[in-house]
């Protein structure tokens, strides 16, 4: 009878030592999972708007009851030293002749000139993609209107406002679709996208998808139906990113085809038949 107790005894301690190492496992592991950045890809998202390649456009501002009165200049120089109506806005103080801050490429429409900077931080990274959009009207420009601004990562508009999710190079790219031609996010005046987006393919638009990404030779192979984006390195004291755009648009279209209430950065991906080669 005395064995069968200390038989009993000694399996329940077994059991309960390996109860207690379950729990500890199944915590650590949960913890982990916590900490951890998720993949993205496969993430369920929801906008409450529709893809159309025709609607918004910067007219629409420029036709407001608030639409600002342009000065005109015989050049982009001295066009950009007025920033009267880019100081008081959301995006900040912006000056594109401060150390750190590198003109990336200009592109011009028949209504608008638009130019693109990256920034230095002062930590030795590099910053935020900053844009400045102009009027042009018989050959001459007006001051800058409108300023914007895109994250450095894909990650950096999550809902908490830092990177939880593990973006791949084709995420990188969807995010910024999503953010640029469909939201139409990033403009630094309180209204954000109550006029739609002024980048895609429609009229009054600007024709130009773009973004940063942290690895060269993926960016480099990166594909989207077959066109691929010019990089432009954007070097600050402690390290090197990718600035990327695309100026043909022709697959922009296909967004059309998004259920925007309900999708994932999966089906984008597909869709647009964006490819890479991972680097090992």
């Amino acid at each position: 009878m005395k064995k069968i107790i200390k038989f009993l005894i000694i399996i329940s301690i077994i059991f309960g030592i390996m109860f207690v190492g379950f729990v500890v496992v199944f915590f650590a592991i949960g913890i982990k999972a916590m900490k951890e950045p998720s993949d993205v890809t496969d993430i369920p998202s929801s906008l409450s708007i529709s893809y159309s390649g025709n609607g918004g456009g910067l007219d629409l501002y420029l036709e407001d009851n608030e639409r600002p009165e342009l000065q005109w200049y015989e050049t982009v120089e001295e066009a950009l030293e007025n920033d009267e109506l880019i100081k008081d806005t959301e995006v900040g103080k912006f000056d594109c002749k401060e150390s750190g801050v590198k003109e990336l490429f200009q592109i011009q429409t028949d209504n608008y000139l638009t130019v693109f900077y990256s920034t230095a931080l002062d930590n030795g990274e590099v910053g935020s993609i900053t844009y400045l959009i102009l009027k042009t009207k018989g050959g001459k420009y007006s001051q800058p209107f409108e300023i914007g601004r895109a994250g450095c990562s894909p990650g950096f508009y999550s809902v908490s406002g830092k990177p939880d999710h593990l973006y791949d190079c084709d995420d990188g790219a969807v995010f910024y679709i999503e953010w640029e031609l469909v939201y139409g996010g990033g403009l630094g005046r309180k209204f954000g996208p109550m006029f739609g987006p002024v980048f895609g393919t429609g009229e009054n638009k600007i024709p130009v998808c773009f973004g940063m990404w942290d690895d060269e030779s993926e960016i480099e192979s990166l594909t989207i139906a077959g066109v691929s984006p010019k990089v432009i390195p954007v070097t600050a004291r402690d390290e090197t990113r990718y600035f990327w755009y695309f100026e043909d648009l022709e697959w922009a279209d296909r967004l059309s085809e998004v259920d925007w209430g309900d999708y994932t950065y999966g089906e984008i991906i597909e869709l647009l038949e964006i490819e890479y080669q991972p680097s090992e």
